[in-house]
């Protein structure tokens, strides 16, 4: 295996945008391999299959547009039981990174890391259903699975939930909890509180008193799990 970009500049921020993507493997180990001074030996690691190091290098691969390098190191982790590795394959397939776009493989590799607690898998899940891409629209999928992934503190999965709430897509249209939950979003994300505060201009004064009871009890906010066919 030979990997020809490592030496550039760019190195060590790429690998702190990978490292604060995956919410599977231990961030500890993740930052340590990350640092620029250890890129021999993450590529040594690679070679000889560690999970982590694969998840690194393999998406490092991709996008420098080495594919079969890159499949092929993401396929190992996979195998070795690297959840990162197995949500990244799976948006691999879906945008078509590795050629021709797979929806019907991206959902399978998903679902996969999604049953085993992978947050984002979860999150990537749900969007896929919500928006049909290239699968059949399913806005109950869409709406369970993103519950699912807020449950798993992926944020991004609140402000989808929100958008549930407020189109009812999937469950009943209710704008007393989509405010709760764009407001508790909006905690790291700007364009959520702002929809929040539109939200809540349309709340009456009883409506407004139980969003402040939703947001005490915000367990209730979440569907329950989705279930899948076997």
């Amino acid at each position: 295996m030979h990997v020809s970009f490592f030496r550039v500049l760019t190195f060590s921020l790429i690998l702190a945008f990978l490292v604060a993507g995956a919410l599977w493997a231990d961030p500890q180990r993740l930052a340590e391999l990350s640092r620029p001074e250890n890129a021999d030996k993450l590529v040594d690691l690679a070679k000889q299959g560690d999970p982590d190091a694969c998840y690194l290098v393999g998406i490092i691969a991709m996008q420098g547009g080495e594919k079969e390098q890159s499949r092929a190191l993401l396929e190992t982790g996979a195998a070795k039981g690297s959840l990162d590795c197995l949500a990244a394959l799976g948006q691999a397939w879906e945008k078509g990174m590795f050629g021709e776009a797979s929806p019907t493989l991206a959902l399978s590799l998903y679902l996969k890391a999604a049953e085993k607690g992978h947050g984002v898998a979860m999150l990537k899940l749900g969007n896929m259903y919500r928006e049909g891409s290239g699968i059949p629209q399913d806005y109950k999928r869409g709406f369970a699975w993103s519950g699912r992934a807020a449950r798993a503190g992926v944020r991004q999965a609140m402000i989808n939930l929100g958008l549930h709430y407020m189109m009812g897509w999937g469950t009943e249209k209710n704008l007393v909890k989509a405010f709760a939950v764009y407001y508790i979003a909006g905690v790291e994300s700007p364009e959520a509180k702002a929809q929040a505060f539109l939200i809540y201009e349309k709340l009456t004064d009883q409506q407004r008193m139980e969003a402040e009871v939703v947001m005490m009890e915000w367990e209730k906010i979440y569907p329950p799990p989705p279930k899948e066919e076997k």
